[in-house]
């Protein structure tokens, strides 16, 4: 074989041009051919090799022979790909086109969005206080947009609808093609994704809620539109008429409560009247204390008159013996009231007046407690005879005049691009196990 070795000296400098690379592509090609004929002639079966003229048509043939093998390979690979293509997703969404095309029962939308209004009463100081023993401020912090978005979605709904316009009749009426149509035995799991599927709720900004109802004729898609409408205000309506029931309630028993304490405090200021033998202890200690004061204003009077007088006049003088009777009188009178001061048990009056005004006290505060229960429990009950929350549909349901659903582009198309990227995503996930095992 001939030697394909170089010296460093035939070694020319570097030339990145066009033409340069071209050169070299095409010394590139001929040793590359060179070396093949060599080889041929070496693996010739009739002798140690074959001239270049012999061996040039077994090469050409050779190379044709991988180029057509390479050529059908991929030609197979395209047209498997064609067939993977058409089996996996054109056909899935060309059934998809027909079946909305041709065969579905077309179906009625209704939209309509709702939203809730509560309604504030004035509050006052009975008020206040009935809030504050029912803990109403948890009541008012209720999010009743959340609960209507989850009402319309549940099972309760779902039913009561059903027997007040007789939903699942409609629903799996014989005139609805087989994929459409509900089971006439369906489980309540069952209806109620069908309902979910039949009847879509958004949540919106601003506590509002849209919802879109589905029917197979357009008046009775109105009707279960202004049927989910009457429902969920009767919901909201309730949930404000139970919390108003249980403030009527326990202002009721709050009332109960400061009458039966009213009652023992003005039993106990009673018995104490009687006990004392007096109706106002407080008034007659005033009017003894007066008393007193004017008797002791008339002695002193009296003892002036009668120092005046023993100055002026024998002792046994009948005008000193007179005034000498009337002082002694007027301070026995001034004793006796003095002791009046003091109850039987030797205690002093003020000790009354202080017991007596301390049983007042607890009857006025009880009497105060009293009429401020009476208040909150009327307040209470014109509470609970006025309706407080409604669930308003502001976009108010209307009749449709024509079949929107299913479309047959959007229903092919959305099959086309699920089916397109789940192939993309295997196609690629066996090329990489492909890869990794080496097959």
């Amino acid at each position: 074989m001939a030697n394909d070795s170089f010296d460093d000296d035939q070694i020319e400098p570097i030339d990145d041009s066009g033409e340069a690379r071209r050169k070299k592509r095409r010394e590139f090609g001929g040793g590359l051919a060179s070396r093949m004929n060599r080889r041929v002639q070496g693996l010739a079966p009739d002798g140690p090799g074959l001239a270049p003229e012999a061996a040039a048509p077994f090469l050409s043939s050779r190379n044709s022979h991988q180029v057509e093998l390479l050529l059908a390979k991929r030609q197979h690979g395209q047209r498997n790909l064609f067939i993977r293509l058409g089996l996996f997703v054109l056909l899935p969404s060309l059934i998809v086109w027909f079946y909305a095309a041709l065969i579905a029962t077309p179906r009625y939308v209704c939209n309509f969005q709702m939203t809730y209004q509560a309604y504030q009463p004035s509050s006052n100081l009975a008020s206040s206080l009935l809030q504050s023993d029912v803990g109403s401020s948890v009541i008012d912090s209720v999010d009743y947009g959340t609960l209507l978005y989850q009402y319309i979605r549940s099972v309760d709904l779902a039913e009561k609808v059903d027997g007040q316009i007789n939903l699942r009749a409609h629903y799996s009426s014989h005139k609805i093609d087989g994929l459409s149509r509900l089971a006439k035995n369906a489980s309540q799991a069952a209806f109620l994704a069908y309902w979910l599927s039949h009847v879509s709720v958004a949540e919106g900004f601003g506590g509002y809620i849209t919802v879109q109802v589905q029917g197979f004729e357009p008046q009775f898609t109105l009707l279960l539109a202004q049927t989910i409408t009457a429902d969920a205000d009767a919901m909201i309506n309730g949930l404000g008429a139970q919390a108003l029931a249980s403030q009527v309630k326990s202002a009721t028993a709050q009332l109960y409560i400061a009458g039966v304490l009213l009652k023992k405090s003005n039993d106990a200021l009673t018995e104490f009247r009687n006990t004392r033998g007096d109706l106002d202890p407080s008034f007659a200690a005033t009017q003894l204390a007066t008393v007193i004061g004017t008797l002791e204003a008339n002695l002193a009077g009296l003892r002036a008159e009668l120092q005046q007088a023993q100055a002026n006049m024998q002792p046994n003088a009948p005008q000193i013996v007179q005034l000498k009777l009337q002082v002694a009188a007027l301070e026995q009178q001034i004793q006796t009231v003095r002791q009046r001061l003091s109850d039987a048990t030797g205690s002093t009056y003020s000790n009354t007046v202080s017991g007596y005004n301390e049983l007042l006290a607890d009857q006025q505060f009880a009497n105060t407690n009293y009429q401020s229960a009476q208040q909150g429990l009327i307040i209470a009950q014109a509470n609970a005879s006025a309706r407080q929350n409604y669930a308003v549909a502001f976009v108010a349901p209307v009749l449709p005049d024509q079949p929107t659903l299913p479309d047959p582009m959007v229903s092919a198309f959305t099959v086309f691009l699920l089916f397109g990227s789940l192939y993309a995503i295997c196609n690629l996930l066996f090329a990489a196990f492909r890869d990794q095992s080496g097959l």
